[in-house]
């Protein structure tokens, strides 16, 4: 009886143990999701695609119209003469 009531003792410690650093590791990742990306690691960028060739490209870099977005001048003068 006594090595039960020794067992169920180490068990409550474990698991209170355990909770209060899965807490812990749950703050540190809402702290670094809010942070950003980590040093070394560009963000992320927002992918589109060219209405006239299909090409994907990042939006920065995309020109845009309305609501369409091509890889090029060219592309876009292109799509507005059909």
């Amino acid at each position: 009886m006594k090595y039960l009531v020794i067992l169920v003792v180490v068990l409550v410690v474990f698991w209170i143990w355990r909770s209060g650093r899965d807490s812990l590791d749950q703050s540190a990742r809402d702290r670094q999701a809010k942070a950003g990306p980590a040093k070394g690691q560009a963000p992320r960028l927002e992918m589109v695609r060219c209405e006239v060739c299909g090409v994907h490209l990042p939006e920065a870099e995309a020109v845009r119209a309305e609501a369409n977005y091509y890889c090029s001048v060219e592309h876009l003068n292109q799509a507005q003469r059909n």
